[in-house]
Order: structure tokens, then sequence, then C-alpha cells
């Protein structure tokens, strides 16, 4: 019998000792309380759920269709829905859901950095892989924006500008979206990417908003993870980014929900979809299958590989954007992603404010691993840790060329 403590366990996580987690890190540390350094921690998402369907059998249903179907399950669910909006690929076929079908959203909220970057060369920033970044509220989501204020004039849009957020955190050093907004000195840990300086403001707005009866914040979480075998075997899992806006949730006692567009133990037929396209289009195409084999062999191998500068995550879920979103515009504009600099870190710099934050950072995660060394399965501190695997099945080319 494994021991519950949390409200929303739909959003996943850890098992350790037969207890449930929603931090790695506090399951590692019991194991080392223990001095069970060969102990094992394991992902658990919505397993209940997601071993009962058939991976194997392709949904018969338009993807256009479960889209809708999942935003009108949304909206009976829930008195007021929150869309989490950036402008790229996952969040806009979310809000096209909404705004195509004529399904009410009431509120989208975006995070921008106007304030810190409207002195800067926007030619400068186009060709920076980092500071690209923070143009995508000027050319990808305001024209998004024009078009919902047309076809949804009650939806409330809510506009945070983080700058000044920015500067506080890390020009003064505080440091508190580096860690869990209880512990304001530490980072979250060796197990999980950096939060953005924007989610304590972003987790402010949203919890005041939660006074409201049956509140929803909508992520557009996530694309598949799929992997191929050698021998062809065709596998999906789930993965613990969907925890990374939890804890804190939790931990204060929020009352609203976090709901997953794409993943979730209430609509489970859309990753099992997603899966088939994408194995469907790779099966066609011999060109486009060895080019995902190259990036899907180097996600594998990145955190080892320091010449593997531009993310082969980001650029395999690009290909995925016109394959599973049929509303996706590839001509939106779409910054280039980095593995290795952290796009808070670099505003700074090009605003010319002296800040120790990646001291501060390589120095917790040097302190993290050392904490940790005892720990004999390694791959429980990756950056990710994956569920059980679900076999969608064997790979069958078909090859008949172009894309």
């Amino acid at each position: 019998m494994i021991t519950f403590d949390m409200k929303y366990p739909h959003l996943g996580y850890y098992v350790y000792d037969n207890q449930a987690f929603l931090m790695r890190e506090e399951a590692l540390d019991l194991m080392l309380l223990k001095k069970d350094y060969g102990g094992k921690i394991e992902f658990y998402y919505n397993d209940h759920i997601f071993s009962n369907i058939n991976w194997e059998k392709n949904v018969h249903f338009d993807i256009s269709a479960l889209y809708r179907v999942r935003a009108q399950q949304l909206r009976d669910k829930y008195n007021y829905l929150i869309l989490r909006y950036s402008g790229g690929s996952d969040s806009t076929q979310a809000l096209e859901a909404f705004i195509k079908n004529g399904i009410f959203l009431d509120e989208i909220i975006v995070i921008m950095h106007e304030k810190a970057i409207k002195n800067l060369d926007r030619n400068m920033m186009v060709i920076d892989t980092e500071l690209s970044q923070f143009l995508e509220y000027e050319y990808a989501v305001i024209p998004q924006l024009k078009r919902v204020k047309e076809l949804s004039p009650n939806t409330k849009i809510t506009l945070l500008d983080s700058s000044d957020n920015l500067v506080d955190q890390l020009a003064n050093k505080k440091f508190q979206h580096l860690g869990r907004n209880d512990e304001p000195t530490a980072l979250r840990n060796v197990t999980t990417g950096l939060w953005k300086n924007w989610t304590p403001v972003l987790f402010k707005h949203e919890e005041e908003s939660s006074t409201k009866d049956g509140v929803a914040v909508i992520r557009g979480l996530e694309k598949p993870v799929i992997d191929i075998t050698d021998d062809g075997k065709i596998f999906f899992v789930f993965y613990d980014i969907t925890l990374t806006a939890t804890v804190s949730m939790q931990k204060k006692g929020t009352s609203y929900t976090i709901e997953d567009f794409y993943w979730s133990p209430d609509f489970p037929l859309i990753p099992v979809k997603q899966a088939h396209m994408i194995v469907d289009k790779l099966s066609t195409n011999e060109k486009l299958y060895n080019e995902w084999k190259s990036l899907r062999a180097m996600i594998k191998r990145i955190n080892a590989d320091p010449s593997i500068k531009a993310s082969p995550g980001y650029i395999l879920d690009r290909w995925y954007n016109t394959i599973i979103y049929p509303d996706w515009n590839p001509t939106i504009y779409v910054a280039p992603k980095s593995t290795e600099v952290n796009s808070d870190f670099k505003l700074l710099d090009a605003l010319g404010i002296n800040h120790q934050s990646q001291q501060f950072y390589d120095e917790y995660i040097g302190y993290k691993k050392k904490k940790y060394d005892k720990i004999i399965n390694k791959q429980q501190l990756s950056k990710f840790m994956f569920s059980r695997p679900y076999y969608v099945g064997q790979f069958q080319p078909n090859f008949r060329g172009a894309l």
C-alpha cells in the first residue's frame, strides 16, 4: 500500500519505500537517511488509467475532434478556465481548440519582459540564441491575442511583465525563483531544470484568481516521448516535467487545479493518437526516420557530450508540431533553444546588470551532486525521470518519399 499525502496526484508522483512524493529530492533524502544507497525510485503517471489502454490500437477519430472534446470537457468541469499562453505550438493548439470551436475560455495569461528589453536592439536579439526567446511575445503572442479579441471578446487577457522581478531576484541575490518558494536560498535540485524568474509572478496571479470557485489553470503539456528500439519495438513514456509547477501549489494548499491539456487521465486518447500519428509519418519517410533516429541518439547522450550545443529535443518537438497540431502555422516565429545557457542570466548580462546567478547555480549543483554521491543508480539524479513504458507496436516502415 502506497502512502499518499497530496491533493492532485493526477500530475504524477514518485514512489520510494511504499511512500509517494511530489519531489524526487524528498525521496532521495529518505534514501540517504535509511542508508539505502541502492534504492529505487519510480515515477508514476496515472498508471491505473494508461495501463488499461490498448496502445497498439490507433484511435479512429480525427485529432482535431479529440482536441475539441478535451476543451469541452474542461469547460464542463470547471467554472473558470485560465490558459497559460506562451505563443508556442503546445499552448497555441490548446488555445485553438477553444477559439475555433466556440468554447469559451475565461482568461489567458501571458508572461513577458517588455520593460527589460525595450531598449535592446531587436536585430541583435534575433541572432542571439538566448535573447531571441524574449521576442516571442512581440512576434508570436501579440498577433494571436489580436485574433482572440476578435473571436472571443469576453475572454480576459492578462499580461504579466516579470522584468522588475528578474532584476530584483537575480541582481539583488534573492534567487527565490531558483528554488522552492518556501526555501528561498535553495535551488530546486539536480534532478530538474531551472524555473524561470517569472514563476513566482505567475503563481501569485493564479493564487489571487483562485478566490473564485472551480478554477483550473491549463498548461499546454506535453509532446509525445517516443522511442524505437533496435529491433523495432515502439514505446511511449510520460516524464516528470509535469511536476515542475506542482510542488509550490500543493504545499501552499492553493485551491485551483492544474490541468495539462494533452496529458490527462480524464481523456487518455490524445497521447495514443499523437503517438500513432508520429509513427505513421516516420514509417513513410526514410529520410525523416533517419534524421529522427539521429536526434533521438543525441538526446540520449546530451548530458555526456558537451559538443551538443543546440537542443535536439526542441528540434524534434518542432518536427512534431506539423504532425500532431493541425492548427499550428509553421511560419510563426519561434526562437532557438540552447542546452546550456540560462536565458534569464543572459538577459541581465545584456542589460549590463551585475549578478552572480551562474555562480550560485554551479555551486549549488555541485553541492547537490556531492550530497547524493552515494546513490548507486545515478540515473535517478537525471534531469527527467520516465514512467513505465507503453508498447505502441512494431515499427513497420513503408517508405514512400518526401514529407
